[in-house]
């Protein structure tokens, strides 16, 4: 309603008592327990708790997360603004090329997919950092994000020479 628009009373109900039916308490089933089921028959949760944990495929990163809409003013006609700017957590899982998938942010169903040739760019510090378009939104990457999702470097193996008997 508009603030200059007049109120009216709103028409109040008296409030109707619910009469009791019973005053004594009811059976309330027990659950058996797991021991005391009969065979075949578990609970689901007795069933999961005995299942191995799974361990998490990837690791968490956070990557900053811009929100972006045509400009709203006539004479930024064709330009896109920021609208809401967010540190966002992801899941980075490696893939079996040496790529990236990055998963679980809001409003996309689809995983982003990074390249070998793109994380080797972003690591070697050749770019500073990588701007993905999505639609509506635009996520910038740096190589300190991504740290915690790539595998630790590997050593260089160092070659021993035998005598030799």
């Amino acid at each position: 309603m508009h603030a200059t628009r007049a109120r009216l009373p709103q028409k109040r109900t008296a409030k109707k008592t619910v009469a009791k039916k019973s005053t004594g308490k009811k059976a309330t089933p027990k659950l058996a327990a797991p021991a005391e089921l009969p065979l075949g028959v578990a609970s689901l949760a007795a069933h999961r708790a005995l299942l191995p944990q799974r361990v998490p495929l990837g690791a968490e990163i956070y990557v900053l997360v811009e929100w972006i809409a045509p400009a709203r003013e006539s004479w930024r006609r064709g330009e896109l603004e920021v609208r809401r700017t967010a540190c966002m957590p992801m899941t980075a899982t490696t893939q079996a090329d040496g790529g990236l998938m990055l998963t679980d942010l809001p409003g996309q169903g689809d995983a982003v997919l990074l390249g070998r040739a793109m994380l080797e760019a972003l690591v070697s510090r050749a770019v500073p950092s990588l701007q993905l378009a999505l639609p509506g939104m635009r996520v910038t990457v740096t190589a300190e994000d991504l740290l915690p999702a790539l595998p630790a470097p590997r050593k260089p193996a160092q070659v021993l020479a035998f005598p030799r008997a």
